[in-house]
């Protein structure tokens, strides 16, 4: 059995928002993946359609939250995703699928998918952000942040692991890209 690299996976996600000069709170996903020509996002629902199956095929096929595939007749990485969740469940799930396309994991086992957590909780509640609202509340992070409470609850708990394993050079370019205070856009969309 393989051990997760979180020092790989966390500082992966600060150098995602760093490339993509992320400087809004919550994070735009759509941001990063309409700047990748090699990946697609689509919802379980258009991809049962295009198949011809049922969204429970899908979810048997693949996962109940979201999966990422790649699509050989178009040479590109679909992220698939049950868009009936939440839209915070939406949000990680695009979030952690998008570790596993940049940390290139090749297959499906746990140590990935813990990689793939701590990438997404990192892009989506990045540290330098979480130091200026120093909040420990979870509906103050799930607001702030465009996550569920099960995440905000989990970003609390591995705050420290994290801080641990970031490069404290990208922890300072993602300060300054952020700003103090930085921009909330409370009219982001869900992706």
């Amino acid at each position: 059995m393989s051990r997760s690299d979180y020092k790989r996976a966390t500082n992966s996600a600060y150098s995602v928002i760093r490339a993509y000069n992320i400087n809004k709170i919550p994070v735009c996903l759509d941001h990063i993946i309409n700047r990748l020509p090699d990946l697609r996002l689509m919802t379980y629902t258009s991809f049962a359609e295009l198949n011809g199956v049922s969204i429970d095929e899908v979810i048997d096929d693949y996962d109940e939250y979201g999966s990422l595939v790649f699509d050989p007749f178009f040479g590109r990485y679909l992220i698939l995703y049950n868009n009936l969740k939440s839209f915070d469940v939406v949000r990680f799930t695009i979030a952690h699928e998008l570790g596993h396309y940049f940390l290139k994991h090749k297959g499906h086992n746990e140590a990935n998918d813990k990689e793939a957590n701590c990438f997404a909780r990192n892009l989506l509640c990045p540290l330098p952000a979480l130091d200026v609202v120093n909040q420990t509340d979870y509906f103050c992070l799930s607001s702030i942040f465009g996550i569920s409470w099960s995440a905000a609850a989990t970003r609390i708990c591995f705050i420290h692991l994290d801080r641990y394993h970031l490069n404290e050079e990208l922890y300072n370019s993602i300060d300054a890209i952020l700003g103090r205070p930085f921009f909330i856009d409370y009219n982001f969309a869900v992706i």
